[in-house]
């Protein structure tokens, strides 16, 4: 993370977006720190050794191996006037509830599974007044609402369902945001039953370390967000997991 800041490819429409993604702060380490325990001080998930491809569907039998971490989802709306933490346009309406996460690797590869539920599938827009259903991993999670500073910079993945694909993107503070067209990231999403399963799959080692946080001994501060298409959830108006962090089995 040494140039992306002085990078001119910023989106504006993903800064209003992601602005305020996560809302808590805290010191933490820096770029690709925290690795050996996977950040310490937050709990966490731990990545379970697999052999083989990581990047498999949400029923393999490969996840068996991994044990899910259950996060609670808050509603935070930091648009047109809605509270921070509930109150406001919007908390009456999605799912809330929780997200589960499970993480596996085979010391190459890292792959998360995002499981939530959401009473309607998303992944069409239309129109203006139609939005999609999304999910984001945050990492390196410190000065979460400001999207990082440049000392603290996060790095986010963001699958948005209409698209049906997932953005590599990095923030040192607000009004930094860049997708930086890193495309190593994969993805599988499912949808049955009223639930949404996406599985988002990278390298352990970054292709490029200015646009992408060192995964290869765990990370510190992480989050995850999702986004209610149905409930015309989108910008600042959100579900927010609190903080943890990843360690490799």
């Amino acid at each position: 993370m040494k140039t992306f800041i002085k990078k001119t490819a910023t989106l504006f429409s993903v800064i209003i977006l992601l602005t305020g993604l996560m809302c808590a702060e805290v010191s933490a380490a820096r770029w690709g720190g925290g690795g050996g325990g996977g950040g310490g001080n937050w709990g966490g998930i731990t990545a379970a050794r697999v052999i083989g491809n990581v990047l498999v569907p949400p029923d393999d039998p490969l996840w068996d191996a991994a044990t899910a971490q259950s996060f609670n989802l808050r509603f935070i709306n930091s648009t047109g006037g809605g509270g921070m933490w509930g109150g406001g346009d919007g908390t009456s309406g999605g799912t809330g509830g929780t997200m589960t996460v499970k993480a596996i690797h085979n010391g190459t590869e890292i792959a998360f599974l995002l499981t939530w539920n959401d009473a309607t599938r998303n992944d069409t827009v239309n129109g203006v007044d139609e939005f999609s259903d999304r999910v984001g991993i945050m990492f390196s999670a410190q000065q979460k609402c400001r999207m990082g500073s440049p000392a603290n910079p996060v790095n986010i993945w963001f699958w948005h369902a209409a698209r049906g694909e997932v953005n590599n993107i990095v923030a040192g503070g607000l009004g930094t945001i860049t997708k930086t067209g890193d495309d190593n990231i994969q993805v599988i999403s499912h949808y049955a039953n009223g639930q949404w399963q996406v599985v988002m799959s990278r390298p352990l080692v970054p292709i490029n370390t200015d646009n992408q946080v060192d995964l290869t001994n765990g990370n510190s501060p992480m989050a995850f967000a999702r986004w209610d298409g149905a409930n015309r959830e989108r910008n600042g108006k959100k579900w927010i997991t609190g903080q943890t962090s990843v360690s490799l089995q």
